[in-house]
């Protein structure tokens, strides 16, 4: 019965655990995000350090850069992407009269569109009624999801630099929570769950940063209409996985070609599938390598996110992936001992005494130096001393 019992409150424990997070979902992808920036910024940091940086002076100057390098993207796109889109509100409303008013814009299609669209007074009857109330609504809707979005961001940057800097600490506290003999195995997926994911969301930001810069030019060149605009929904859309890229395709021709012709909607099609392989085939695989089982977990994930938390849902599935895959990969990892009789060894052979009187000599050799500043590091040290002593008492009752 003790066992029935046991295995129950197990059970009930995990779905109670289960309808907090569901509940509690919101601040879990947040910390998620935030894990995830984390684990991005240490490599840098650790670079920084080893060239002789103090870790807070190198993880300053990380996030300041990293806050600067996005800050200064915003402000080069400002101006030019202002321009573009007020270029493209004007051809739109320019085409759109010439398309009620007969003229040619989509070629064979015109007929075909002006049939199912409103005329021009219907439009501007339309938008003088109370259903612009309603318009107004949803654009204000949208730019508060917006705000939310950057502020959720925002936020995530600032727990980042939290787990960042007190990162021995955080790992000291969560692993005391666990069994003493299961710590190494849980220490050894939490750096391994640090290292992956930090190198996918690196090497997301530098293709699609990548990706943004070659297109532009490429879209000048061939004179397209809004080079900018349609290089940063492509840059954009490569971080959804795995098609992401792809969704353009098809608008981008549809809409070159009924501006600059079929040849010069190829071409950019052309272009922009070139570019977005140099990216998965050359960039990615020298900064991240993803094993074919990924791809398969995160179709999954994503089914199930997508409904959950929806676009944000897509952007996380890879390291939810990522984690679900290390995460049994550990576990499933096992040690083979060879199968022999075990062999009782002296204790006295195991550990000589002219080892322990050694490290007892250096031990009192170390114990006023530690004495003699209240640091936080002498305090820390003095703390490994004081365990280190106990284990040498142990050792000689051994």
């Amino acid at each position: 019965m003790k066992g029935i019992a046991l295995k129950v409150t197990v059970v009930f424990a995990i779905l109670m655990a289960a309808l907090i997070l569901w509940q509690l979902r919101d601040i879990v992808a947040l910390i998620l995000v935030s894990f995830a920036i984390t684990a991005a910024m240490r490599a840098p940091i650790a670079y920084l350090v080893k060239r002789g940086l103090r870790q807070s002076l190198a993880i300053t100057l990380a996030y300041v850069v990293g806050l600067g390098a996005i800050l200064g993207l915003f402000f080069i796109l400002g101006y030019p992407l202002t321009g573009e889109f007020s270029l493209l509100s004007d051809n739109i409303m320019t085409a759109y009269t010439r398309l009620q008013n007969g003229h040619h814009v989509f070629g064979s299609f015109d007929s075909l569109l002006a049939e199912r669209l409103p005329t021009t007074d219907q439009l501007a009857a339309f938008l003088s009624s109370d259903q612009i109330s309603a318009v107004g609504q949803a654009i204000l809707d949208m730019t508060q999801n917006v705000s939310g979005i950057i502020g959720q961001f925002l936020l995530a940057m600032v727990l980042s630099i939290y787990w960042t800097a007190d990162q021995v600490r955080f790992e000291r506290f969560w692993l005391s929570l666990m069994p003493s003999n299961h710590r190494i195995r849980a220490r050894e997926i939490w750096r391994a769950l640090e290292t992956q994911i930090g190198a996918y969301v690196r090497s997301e930001i530098v293709q699609g940063i990548m990706a943004g810069i070659l297109l532009v030019p490429g879209f000048v060149l061939l004179g397209l209409q809004y080079p900018i605009i349609w290089a940063l929904l492509i840059s954009l859309a490569w971080f959804i996985p795995l098609v992401g890229g792809l969704i353009f395709l098809i608008p981008l021709w549809l809409l070159t070609w009924a501006s600059s012709g079929s040849l010069v909607a190829t071409l950019a099609v052309l272009y922009t599938i070139a570019i977005l392989a140099l990216m998965e085939f050359v960039v990615e695989r020298r900064l991240y390598t993803h094993t074919r089982y990924t791809n398969v977990l995160v179709i999954l994930v994503m089914l199930m996110l997508l409904n959950v938390f929806g676009l944000v849902g897509l952007l996380i599935a890879p390291l939810v992936a990522i984690t679900i895959e290390i995460v049994f990969a550990k576990l499933a990892e096992t040690t083979i001992t060879p199968a022999v009789n075990p062999v009782l060894t002296p204790a006295a052979d195991l550990i000589p005494e002219q080892d322990v009187s050694l490290l007892q000599t250096r031990l009192e050799e170390i114990r006023p130096l530690l004495s003699d500043a209240e640091t936080p590091s002498n305090l820390r040290l003095a703390n490994i001393a004081e365990r280190l002593e106990t284990l040498l008492k142990q050792a000689e009752e051994l």
